[in-house]
């Protein structure tokens, strides 16, 4: 659309306005903010906390691999390529930087949720660590 402007037009930009923002339970990766609010909750650094939240929240399947008969070692596919994944990840802890676990009734009670399954694994009480993953459902 052009609007007409002491004589001239002017375009008007697409998006949101600027300044303005998304809440989080619309955010199209609220759930890796969610999986990094738990990890800094864990003392887990601002950019492996992404990087973990990303792997975490991959649609490919985990896999099992076997590295040379001495370990075995689980992964995932992120479909990033390189510079885009780490563009990515980037923007992901600049994000959660910026987003307060606070700000959102959802965003607290599900980083509270995925810390919880967390150390619920690493002690192996698997009744709690169901109870979170009934929570997080």
């Amino acid at each position: 659309m052009a609007q007409k402007r002491g004589g001239r037009r002017r375009r008007q930009r697409g998006g949101r306005p600027t300044g303005s923002s998304v809440p989080i339970e619309r955010d199209k990766h609220k759930h890796e903010v969610a999986v990094c609010h738990a990890l800094r909750m864990l003392h887990i650094g601002p950019y492996i906390g992404a990087y973990w939240a990303v792997w975490v929240t991959s649609h490919e399947p985990i896999k099992a691999e076997d590295v040379e008969g001495l370990l075995t070692a689980a992964g995932t596919k992120i479909n990033f390529t390189a510079s885009s994944r780490e563009k990515h990840i980037d923007a992901l802890a600049r994000k959660v930087d910026r987003t307060p676990v606070e700000s959102s009734e959802w965003l607290h009670m599900s980083a509270l949720a995925i810390k919880a399954a967390i150390l619920a694994a690493r002690i192996g009480d698997t009744e709690l660590y169901c109870n979170m993953v009934d929570v997080l459902i």
